[in-house]
C-alpha cells in the first residue's frame, strides 16, 4: 500500500514538471509555426478519349486536357514544346494530324488542350484494349519571392496514365460478306433524280427565253447600224484594197533584198499611199480597166474575181496628211492608235526620201518602211474584218469613189 503512493506521488510529479516545462516562458518570444499548405496542386492532367472503341484503320480523337496553376505567388512553367503533333510519340498509335485549341483561364488556373487524331493500323489488335504509350510531361514550379525576383524550382515530372482503347473487327463477328454501307433508300434516290430533273429543265426554259430576249434587242440595233454607202458596181472595199497594197509590198520586199531599183521603190511608195489613204479615211481613187486597157502611169493594178475586175487604184496621201492626223487625234485617244500613226508617218516619208534621194542610207531605210507599212496594211484589215461592236458607233466609211 504504501508502495503505491509513492509511485502514485512521483508519477504525479513528473507531469507537473513536464507541463512546465512544456510551458513558455514570460517574456519569451513564440516560436513561428510554418503555415498548413493550402492544398494547390501545380499541375493536373488527363486524357479524354471520343471512343472507348474503334474499328482498324478508323481515326479517333484523343484529348490531353491540363491545368496548370498561375497565381500571383505561384507559376506551373510547363514544357508544352514535347506535346506538339510533331513532337510527341504515340507508337504503336499513329499519329494521323491534331489541333492545339486556344488556352483558357479559370481563376487561377489555366487550361490547355491538344487534341490528338490516332489510328490503329496493326491487324494483331483486333479483340484487344491497346494502351496510349505513357507520356511525361516535364514542368518547373516559379514562386514569387518579391516585386520582381522569382524563384525557380527543380525539374519535375507529369506522368499520364495509359488509358486503354478497345479495337474491335472491321465487320461484325456474325457478318457473311461486304455491305454497302449507304443509308440513301430507293425513295430518296427517286426524289433526288426528280429534283435534278427539275432543275434541268426549268434551266433549259429559262435559257431559251433569255435568247429570243437577246434576240428580240438586237435586231433594232442592227436596224440603227446599217449607214448607206454609196455603191458602185466594180468598186473593191477597203479591206480588199488593203490586202492587195500589203501584198504588193511583201513581195517588192522579197525581190528587192539586193537592192531597190527605181521602179521598185516607186510602186512601193504608190501601194504605201493606199494603205495610209484607208487608214485615215481619205478613200481610194479606182477606175474601171477594160480586158485590153492599158493600166495609167503611177496607178496599180487590181484584180479580182479571178481577173474579171480590173481596176487602176491610187492615193494621194502623204506623211504631211498623216501628220495632220496625229495633231487632230483626240485627248483621250488611245496610245496603239497614236503609235500606229507614227509609224506610218515614218514608213512614207523613208519611202518618199529613198524614191527621191536615191542614196545607200535610204535604201536601207526603205527595207523597214515597207516592213512596218506591210504589217500596218494587215492589221487594220484584221481589224476591219472584225470590228463589228454594236456598243460603239460604226467608223465613217471612206469617200465616194474617184472615177478618173
Amino acid at each position: 500500500m504504501r508502495r503505491q503512493w509513492i509511485a502514485g506521488a512521483s508519477l504525479g510529479l513528473l507531469l507537473a514538471a513536464g507541463d512546465a516545462w512544456t510551458q513558455p516562458r514570460a517574456g519569451a518570444p513564440a516560436t513561428p509555426v510554418p503555415p498548413a499548405p493550402a492544398g494547390e496542386v501545380p499541375l493536373q492532367c488527363w486524357w479524354r478519349p471520343a471512343q472507348g472503341a474503334i474499328h482498324v484503320g478508323e481515326i479517333v480523337d484523343v484529348t490531353l486536357t491540363c491545368s496548370a496553376l498561375e497565381s500571383d505567388t505561384t507559376r506551373a512553367v510547363v514544357d508544352e514544346t514535347r506535346l506538339t503533333v510533331a513532337a510527341v510519340q504515340m507508337a504503336p498509335w499513329e499519329i494521323v494530324g491534331g489541333t492545339h485549341p486556344v488556352d483558357t483561364r479559370s481563376g487561377s488556373r489555366r487550361l490547355f488542350q491538344y487534341v490528338y487524331q490516332l489510328r490503329m493500323l496493326d491487324a494483331n489488335a483486333i479483340g484487344r484494349d491497346v494502351k496510349l504509350p505513357p507520356l511525361a510531361i516535364p514542368y518547373r514550379v516559379q514562386s514569387r519571392m518579391g516585386a520582381d525576383a522569382t524563384v525557380a524550382g527543380r525539374d519535375l515530372t507529369h506522368l499520364m496514365p495509359q488509358i486503354p482503347i478497345r479495337v474491335v473487327g472491321q465487320v461484325p463477328g456474325e457478318a457473311s460478306d461486304i455491305r454497302d454501307g449507304a443509308s440513301a433508300s430507293l425513295g430518296e434516290i427517286a426524289a433526288l433524280r426528280f429534283r435534278a430533273n427539275a432543275w434541268r429543265t426549268g434551266g433549259t426554259v429559262l435559257a431559251a427565253l433569255g435568247a429570243v430576249a437577246v434576240i428580240a434587242a438586237l435586231l433594232p440595233l442592227a436596224g440603227r447600224l446599217r449607214t448607206s454607202r454609196t455603191r458602185v458596181p466594180g468598186r473593191a472595199s477597203d479591206r480588199a484594197v488593203l490586202a492587195f497594197a500589203s501584198s504588193r509590198l511583201d513581195a517588192l520586199s522579197a525581190s528587192s533584198a539586193g537592192g531597190w531599183t527605181p521602179e521598185a521603190l516607186r510602186e512601193a511608195h504608190a501601194a504605201a499611199r493606199l494603205v495610209a489613204a484607208v487608214v485615215l479615211g481619205a478613200g481610194v481613187r479606182q477606175k474601171r480597166l477594160d480586158a485590153a486597157e492599158a493600166v495609167p502611169e503611177g496607178r496599180l493594178l487590181l484584180t479580182r474575181q479571178f481577173g474579171r475586175h480590173r481596176s487602176a487604184v491610187t492615193a494621194s496621201t502623204t506623211a504631211a496628211d498623216v501628220t495632220r492626223a496625229i495633231e487632230a487625234l483626240a485627248p483621250g485617244a488611245g496610245a496603239t492608235e497614236r503609235a500606229t500613226l507614227e509609224r506610218l508617218h515614218d514608213g512614207l516619208s523613208a519611202l518618199a526620201r529613198a524614191q527621191y534621194l536615191r542614196d545607200a542610207s535610204a535604201s536601207v531605210d526603205a527595207d523597214e518602211a515597207v516592213r512596218a507599212v506591210r504589217d500596218i496594211g494587215r492589221d487594220t484589215a484584221r481589224q476591219r474584218l472584225f470590228a463589228w461592236r454594236p456598243w460603239r458607233p460604226s467608223a465613217p466609211a471612206s469617200p465616194a469613189p474617184v472615177e478618173f
